[in-house]
């Protein structure tokens, strides 16, 4: 009986076994199918991304490509227009010019020449002008690593041409710049290149032959040293000049100031150029310095106006305000701009420096004349305050030295 039970329960055992078994296998599988389809959806996004990534490195690669290929055809066909113009003459012409380049003034000289080893003469020229002309001596010399200016490169370094070698004569310094560098010579770079873009320019837009083209090239030569540009904004004509009778000249030192944000770290450096204006004489180098400052009083009464009215306020600095100069004001050269050759010579100011006497007189006269100009009336109490009308709407503008407040009801939306 007993073994019979036994088994009876064996066989049930067994049979339960197996279904869990099956029942366990199909678990399992199913999740091996769930973890592999994860598995094959992320491969699959990290496959995208890669190929992504290397469709856009190829299309970089070839727009690249194209933009090179397209300024090499451009620089080649500006090249062949240029050779086109310089050898459309007769064959006594230059073919060349070499071009001299004041690395302060931006003053250029040019001088034509038939082949390159005509530029050490173009060079001695060019000396024996600034020499009798200036009074000065040329110090240092830059250019690129030509043959006309540098020579030879050897094993044994460089083995120097006539041009060089007559520079080591005179004791001036050479600086050449590095192969493949121009940027180094920028000044004479972007000077050469707008020289030549104004001679194309010249040609194309004229009926004169192209065998003219070194009188575009002279007459190009003519407008850049009279005209200002952004990095030098007084023309090459314009520089220091003798003290006129009966001006004074003034004073002036450098003012460094560290500014440093709220955590006491240092943001920025600043160095500000302020005049002696304690040298100054009334009569002789001001006028007047009288300079209004609103009153307390009147501006407590428009802010108690913007609260009643629930007006819009804003508040303005005028970063430039004094530097504005009517009288004509001399200062002595600053530091780094001095000449031993030229020690008489001043400095005529076209703005106004910090330190000036009438310099916020100036500026208030200035900024009094514009405002009026678009429409503010002064206020008769306060000379500070100015009120524009224009039906409905109204605008507050209170000036306190070099800030400005403004009220008004016009919604102004950020």
């Amino acid at each position: 009986m007993l073994k019979v039970m036994k088994q009876e329960l064996s066989g049930e055992l067994k049979e339960e076994l197996d279904t869990m078994k099956e029942e366990l296998k199909e678990e399992l599988k199913k999740e091996m199918t769930e973890e592999l389809d994860i598995m094959k959806e992320e491969l699959k996004e990290e496959l995208k991304q890669e190929l992504k990534e290397e469709l856009k490195e190829e299309l970089k690669k070839e727009k690249t490509e194209e933009l090179d290929t397209m300024k090499e055809e451009l620089m080649e066909e500006m090249k062949r227009e240029l050779e086109d113009m310089l050898y459309g003459m007769d064959a006594h012409g230059q073919k060349y010019f070499i071009t001299f380049i004041d690395d302060y003034s931006r003053y250029m000289n040019i001088y034509l020449l038939h082949n390159k080893n005509e530029a050490l003469d173009a060079f001695k020229a060019f000396k024996v002008e600034v020499e009798n002309q200036c009074g000065k001596q040329i110090k240092i010399v830059r250019s690129d690593r030509g043959g006309e200016y540098y020579g030879r490169y050897t094993e044994n370094g460089q083995a120097l041409g006539p041009y060089a070698k007559f520079l080591q004569e005179h004791g001036i310094v050479t600086q050449y710049t590095m192969p493949g560098s121009p940027n180094q010579n920028d000044v004479a770079e972007r000077r050469n290149r707008i020289l030549l873009d104004m001679v194309q320019s010249m040609v194309r837009n004229s009926n004169l032959p192209k065998s003219l083209w070194n009188k575009a090239l002279k007459t190009g030569v003519y407008i850049l040293n009279r005209v200002p540009s952004k990095a030098v904004p007084k023309t090459p004509f314009e520089s220091f000049k003798e003290l006129p009778n009966g001006m004074k000249v003034i004073g002036w030192k450098w003012v460094f100031n560290t500014k440093r944000d709220s955590l006491g770290n240092i943001k920025r450096y600043k160095a500000r150029l302020v005049a002696k204006g304690f040298t100054q004489k009334e009569r002789i180098d001001y006028i007047e310095t009288f300079s209004p400052v609103s009153k307390k009083d009147f501006l407590r009464v428009i802010l108690a106006l913007v609260a009643y009215f629930d007006l819009e306020l804003h508040q303005m600095d005028v970063k430039k305000s004094f530097l504005v100069v009517e009288e004509e004001v001399y200062i002595k050269q600053p530091e780094g701009f001095f000449s031993n050759d030229g020690e008489h010579l001043v400095c005529k100011l076209k703005k106004s420096i910090y330190g000036l006497k009438q310099a916020s007189h100036q500026w208030y006269l200035k900024f009094h004349g514009i405002i009026s100009s678009f429409g503010f009336v002064e206020n008769h109490m306060d000379q500070c305050i100015y009120q524009k009308v224009s039906g409905s709407k109204i605008c507050f503008l209170i000036l306190y030295v070099d800030d400005i407040l403004l009220a008004t009801n016009v919604k102004v939306s950020t």
